[in-house]
């Protein structure tokens, strides 16, 4: 009797996350209505407006926002600050390993697929949905950390695993830009008196809260103006994909399981990991390989088809998570 009861559970479980997920949803089914419906004359000058504000603004203000608000003790182990570096380091290998023996030398396309989830635009406001407002503080210092991380190495993997990289980085660029500013920024204004922090907090709240929709927004324009991406793949599309929706969840998971067996970590922590880890491929690694000029098209080609991927695996990593949490 236990079993049908326990199947069922689950069952119920994978229907509410599908439905927490349809509702996260909604702004991207509106930006793909207000462009079929013709009510967004450039589209591509939209998108590019719209990733400025998330990459440059939104984004960096939702990272420091969840510094300013995590509770230290969340992150008082080692385990808590090892799970990231653990996993992109498992990562890049796969990405060296796979990437070689494809055709083009793809390596760079893959390091920068995998290492760049979707985890704050989608992963952070689904795990807090999932998981409850617990979960946000260790989301958010987590997702500071895999960004941080991605930002610093993923456009040089692209370049020099790349077969049309020219193995040049713009040093300069990249450590000016917001994203990994912004978790360092967090951690000084910290240090100041509760009245600055509670100031800094009031300002940059509203511009975190609009980053979800805003993004979910720009997902939608972006999934109608390169549909044709999904049924024109370039070689190797589909390999990045299996890589991100399936393997990288995989490693994450493994990861945090045993570092929670081994009492690194805490229950809610490896809940977050596992659903963060499941997250699609990052809208913002089309907008770097653009920059870089390196691998656009098939990027955007998995940026579309995990997204896609993602409405089923999706809830059923996060009804995985929900169970591990209660451990």
């Amino acid at each position: 009797m236990m079993v049908p009861v326990m199947l069922a559970i689950e069952a119920s479980d994978l229907l509410a996350n599908a439905g927490r997920l349809g509702i996260l949803a909604v702004p991207a089914l509106l930006g793909v209505l207000v462009v079929r419906l013709r009510q967004v004359p450039d589209v591509p000058a939209a998108i590019g407006a719209l990733n400025t504000y998330t990459l440059h603004l939104g984004f960096p203000a939702l990272i420091a926002v969840g510094v300013l608000e995590v509770d230290p003790s969340v992150a008082s182990t080692w385990g808590f600050w090892a799970v990231i570096p653990v996993v992109d380091l498992v990562l890049i290998a796969i990405s060296w390993a796979v990437g070689r023996r494809l055709a083009g030398r793809q390596g760079g396309s893959i390091a920068i697929v995998l290492l760049f989830g979707n985890t704050a635009y989608l992963g952070l406001p689904f795990a807090v949905s999932v998981l409850g407002e617990p979960a946000r503080g260790p989301a958010s210092l987590l997702v500071a950390v895999q960004v941080t991380l991605a930002v610093l190495v993923g456009p040089v993997l692209l370049q020099r695993w790349s077969g049309d990289g020219h193995g040049s980085v713009d040093w300069a660029r990249l450590f000016r830009q917001p994203l990994l500013l912004a978790p360092f920024a967090a951690v000084m204004v910290r240090q100041l008196p509760d009245g600055v922090v509670g100031g800094v907090h009031d300002v940059l709240g509203p511009l975190a809260a609009s980053t979800a929709p805003v993004a979910m927004f720009l997902l939608g324009l972006y999934l109608v103006e390169n549909w044709e991406l999904v049924r024109t793949a370039e070689h190797g599309v589909w390999t990045h994909v299996l890589l991100r929706m399936v393997v990288a969840p995989a490693v994450n998971a493994a990861v945090a399981v045993w570092l929670f067996e081994i009492g690194t970590i805490s229950s809610t922590t490896m809940a977050v990991i596992v659903v963060l880890g499941g997250m699609p491929a990052a809208i913002s690694t089309f907008s770097i390989a653009h920059h870089e000029g390196v691998a656009a098209d098939r990027v955007a080609s998995v940026v579309v088809r995990s997204s896609v991927t993602a409405l089923v695996t999706m809830p059923v990593l996060a009804t995985v998570a929900e169970q591990l949490s209660r451990r």
